[in-house]
């Protein structure tokens, strides 16, 4: 038997859906983290406020870095499902 591809349109675009979804709540969570312990860093001084803030600087460079990574595999998931169904159009086509 040959190798097949076999493609569900609607599970791709449920996959879209669930990773723009995913993102944003935890975004928000992690916006609402920050809120809750902004008061308790701001009366941090000297050393102990210089170290969160460097870290809070990796968290935040990761959280981008993940978000890019994630908007780049939504933007190709898309890609793919629209190709997909072109293709499909075009196959179909072809019997009239």
């Amino acid at each position: 038997m040959a190798d097949q591809i076999r493609v569900t349109f609607g599970a791709l675009s449920d996959a879209v859906g669930d990773l723009t979804a995913g993102v944003a709540a935890a975004g928000n969570r992690l916006s609402d983290l920050k809120a809750d312990i902004a008061p308790m860093v701001a009366s941090w001084e000297g050393a102990a406020q210089t170290a969160y803030y460097a870290q809070q600087t990796k968290w935040d460079n990761a959280w981008n870095d993940l978000t890019t990574a994630l908007d780049e595999f939504k933007r190709a998931t898309s890609t793919a499902s629209d190709d997909y169904a072109a293709g499909e159009r075009a196959n179909t086509a072809v019997w009239g």
